[in-house]
């Protein structure tokens, strides 16, 4: 479970990398406007990759995990879900027509792309956040199990029973 955990963590915090640079191109980047409109439509594509990769992973982890614990289960469907919710949206911003100038066009896109990965940057915190907790909780779990295996083996071997 803890590779699963490691692995979400990972992709998240590749998504975060991207729309983070996205973020900086859409509020503070000088370049002409074209080129600026054209590298938010190449960072979104790259963000909707790594959105369907995250919600595959998600998906695999519900299928492959081993614990009978409903707040981990749920925790997974709903990242799957919100994922999956992401991938529409950037969907929907990548499929809208060429605009006749790529002023009107980078006018257009840059509030929905703010709010758009505003929210993405504020879901992944959360996510991020939470499965922290879970490594750290199936960390602590794991040594507390081998501190049980531990007295159980230093019991056997001296022969005492405490």
């Amino acid at each position: 479970m803890r590779e699963t955990l490691e692995l979400l963590r990972k992709n998240l915090l590749h998504t975060t990398e991207i729309a983070r640079q996205t973020l900086d191109i859409v509020l503070v980047d000088s370049r002409p406007t074209t080129q600026r409109y054209r590298l938010i439509l190449k960072k979104l594509e790259s963000l909707k990759k790594a959105q369907a990769l995250q919600r595959r992973t998600d998906l695999s982890g519900l299928r492959t995990t081993h614990y009978s614990e409903k707040q981990v289960v749920a925790f997974l469907d709903s990242m799957a879900e919100e994922h999956h919710v992401i991938e529409r949206q950037l969907s929907a911003l990548l499929s809208v027509p060429w605009p006749r100038s790529p002023q009107a066009g980078l006018h257009s896109l840059q509030q929905q792309v703010f709010e758009l990965l505003t929210e993405l940057l504020q879901q992944t915190d959360r996510e991020l956040s939470e499965i922290v907790s879970l490594i750290r909780r199936d960390f602590l779990s794991n040594q507390y199990d081998v501190k049980t295996l531990n007295d159980h083996d230093s019991v056997q071997n001296s022969g005492h029973v405490r």
